[in-house]
């Protein structure tokens, strides 16, 4: 069957680590609904920033790109956004964040670049040029090299985290 939510057009979707929910974004709706896996139900819906792509959960937090230069930042016991960064970038498109939930790293789409974010103090504080039109992002396990899916230039980008710099593309 379905899970009744509305307009996911370019949406992602993220488990909770415990796997009883998922976030999932809704582009054109502004939102972010919250799924109880065991049901299959919406438990509520959360209003973001405008145009919601990427999502990523770390622990009790859930972060949102959104495609009007913010991050949302999530808290999941009580499903209220407890903070937005501004000034990310053109247009965010994907977002992970390492394992100490103190940086995030945000595809930046129209700038051919990954920002790197602050979350203790809500600024950009590093861009790294990767390939055209960067959409999806994922972090190694251990945190030190991410990878980056250009769309435009249909290459990989492979950042040290360490650095940021790209070592490979």
């Amino acid at each position: 069957g379905e899970v009744g939510i509305k307009k996911v057009y370019n949406g992602a979707i993220a488990y909770t680590p415990d796997g009883t929910a998922a976030y999932v974004t809704s582009y054109s709706m502004g939102t972010v609904a919250v799924v109880n896996t065991t049901n299959n139900s919406v438990t509520t819906t959360i209003s973001v920033g405008t145009g919601p792509r990427g999502v990523f959960v770390r622990g009790t937090t859930v972060y949102i790109a959104n495609g009007n230069a913010t991050v949302s930042v999530i808290d999941t016991g009580s499903n209220q956004v407890t903070a937005t960064i501004t000034g990310v970038g053109a247009f965010p498109i994907d977002i992970v964040v390492n394992a100490a939930n103190t940086i995030g790293y945000v595809t930046d789409y129209f700038s051919a670049s990954v920002l790197v974010v602050d979350l203790g103090t809500a600024t950009v504080t590093a861009t790294i040029a990767v390939g055209d039109n960067p959409w999806g992002i994922t972090i190694s396990p251990d945190g030190s090299t991410l990878y980056v899916a250009n769309t435009g230039s249909g290459s990989v980008s492979v950042i040290d985290s360490g650095t940021n710099s790209v070592t490979e593309t």
